[in-house]
């Protein structure tokens, strides 16, 4: 996927305004405009579709009031949408084999006579369990306006990444998440639930709105275990930070957000999210909490040697190949850093170290 770089800025506009809002009529007409020129488009809209008690599909667009009347008449005939139902994949206008034969020209002709269009792009909206709600569709005004390019209904699938999620969060969905929030680069909270909002006063004492908030030690290192999530090599359980309370632990999870095309490194604008889950006292993991404090660890040169090949992922042999020594040399190392810290397996150390002791 190309985005031009005159485009990047309006990507960065987009995916803030789509993050800062809830997902209601309003920020759609804000979405479709932005997302009309990034793709060259006109016309956007938002299709849930039908319900037991509601036969006709709900549609939110920037599209002129006639043509929602005249979609209403003949919606059931409308081809692309048959097909992202059919085959669960995104449809394409002029890429459906057939799509200008006789049998399609009322719908087609209905619609160019109060919005013509030359190409459409739907794309599915599915829950993580697969099953789909509606769907994103964009189009170019005029019959004569060029079709739209393969790089361009990958754009459109990018963005629609980020449009599905906000939509799984928005009072549009019948899925409410209060229990995650939306982190930028640094860390810093952008928009919490309110569960999270109230886990967070209290594990680490305050509330998010606090200006002291993020300066408070137990939240720093949160902050160091996200880092090291978003920015070292991926390692089992690094992307969860368990926390243990008198009456409860919590788990946070981390979750990187599809970014991999575009600078993330921008403050204010969400790159992750972590989901909080709770834990009473008959359901507690076995893994350390962090505490206001921690305390000094000494290790040997060659325990921290073999500390930092433990926090890149690298197994026992790997570590000894490196070291040029046997991998019994390395296991007598490991046992001595586990007996230091207090913990029994690798996983245990990640969670309880702070990243930047090694």
């Amino acid at each position: 996927m190309y985005i031009p770089s005159n485009k990047i800025q309006l990507i960065h506009s987009l995916i803030e305004s789509i993050y800062r809002t809830t997902l209601n009529e309003d920020a759609i007409q804000t979405i479709s405009k932005k997302t009309c020129s990034i793709l060259d488009a006109h016309y956007f809209a938002l299709m849930l579709f039908s319900g037991t008690t509601n036969p006709d599909p709900r549609v939110i667009s920037n599209n002129p009031p006639e043509f929602l009347q005249a979609y209403n008449e003949v919606y059931k005939e409308d081809f692309l949408t048959k097909a992202v139902v059919t085959t669960g994949e995104t449809s394409v206008l002029q890429r459906i084999p057939g799509w200008s034969d006789r049998k399609n020209q009322n719908f087609l002709a209905t619609l160019a006579s109060v919005r013509p269009a030359s190409d459409g792009i739907y794309v599915p909206i599915k829950t993580s369990e697969g099953t789909m709600k509606g769907l994103w569709a964009i189009a170019r005004a005029g019959l004569s306006s060029p079709p739209f390019s393969d790089n361009e209904i990958e754009v459109f699938h990018f963005i629609s990444e980020f449009l599905s999620d906000a939509y799984k969060r928005s009072s549009l969905s019948s899925t409410t998440e209060d229990d995650i929030a939306f982190l930028d680069y640094q860390g810093h909270i952008l928009q919490a639930g309110s569960r999270i909002q109230a886990t967070f006063k209290e594990v680490f004492g305050l509330g998010i709105e606090n200006p002291r908030f993020e300066k408070k030690k137990n939240f720093q290192y949160f902050i160091t275990q996200f880092r090291k999530f978003l920015h070292t090599p991926y390692q089992i359980q690094m992307d969860r930070l368990t926390i243990l309370t008198p009456k409860k632990q919590y788990m946070f999870k981390f979750e990187q957000i599809p970014f991999s095309l575009l600078t993330a490194s921008r403050s204010e604008t969400p790159c992750a999210k972590v989901l909080c889950i709770e834990y009473q006292n008959a359901e507690l993991l076995h893994y350390p909490a962090i505490n206001d404090s921690y305390p000094p660890y000494y290790f040997t040169k060659r325990e921290h040697e073999v500390l930092t090949d433990i926090f890149k992922g690298m197994s026992n042999k790997e570590i000894a190949y490196r070291m040029k020594v046997d991998e019994s040399t390395v296991k007598r190392h490991t046992h001595n850093i586990y007996e230091k810290v207090g913990v029994h397996t690798r996983v245990e150390l990640v969670l309880r170290l702070p990243i930047d002791i090694v």
